[in-house]
């Protein structure tokens, strides 16, 4: 092959690197906004599963209280962990629910949910916005309690084995 032929060849790929980037930009965008716009849910989930739990044991920890009141503690606990930004589209919302298990144990299920706005994905419009939900669930099982009581005589030098019986009645 002669110089004047490699010459004709190179001509002829001039231009080649502008149609290669004139079709790899647009996907390396795409692929960039994706990576963001899933970056930003993952930080709600993040967010969103924070609130959520301490809404769930805030509820079951204030149990004693009554489940309207412990209810609106819990509530108030998920607003408190998971304030509201410009950024979600809807206000996040908790919504919490008592059960019973098959032993009785009450059972407190919290479950959020946030829509986010997404940046750059939005173009597809089924994208405009992203639901991020997450829930909770903790349970208080029944106190179950044992007594023992000490008949080695250890409690003769203090007198405590006299105290023992009037306080166990069976």
């Amino acid at each position: 092959m002669n110089s004047i032929s490699r010459t004709r060849k190179r001509k002829n790929e001039r231009g080649q690197i502008l149609l290669m980037l004139a079709v790899a930009l647009p996907t390396l965008l795409l692929f960039l906004g994706l990576a963001i716009d899933a970056g930003f849910a993952y930080v709600t989930k993040a967010r969103l599963s924070k609130a959520v739990d301490a809404a769930c044991l805030t509820t079951m920890k204030n149990l004693s209280q009554g489940q309207t009141v412990a209810k609106a503690l819990g509530t108030n606990s998920f607003n408190a962990n998971y304030p509201t930004t410009g950024l979600d589209s809807i206000p996040p919302a908790a919504d919490i629910i008592f059960s019973t298990d098959a032993n009785g144990n009450t059972l407190v299920n919290a479950t959020g949910t946030a829509t986010i706005k997404t940046f750059f994905i939005r173009i597809l419009p089924q994208f405009r916005t992203v639901p991020v939900a997450d829930r909770a669930q903790a349970t208080r099982a029944k106190l179950v309690m044992s007594l023992m009581l000490d008949r080695s005589g250890s409690m003769q030098n203090n007198n405590g084995w006299s105290a023992l019986p009037p306080a166990v009645t069976s």
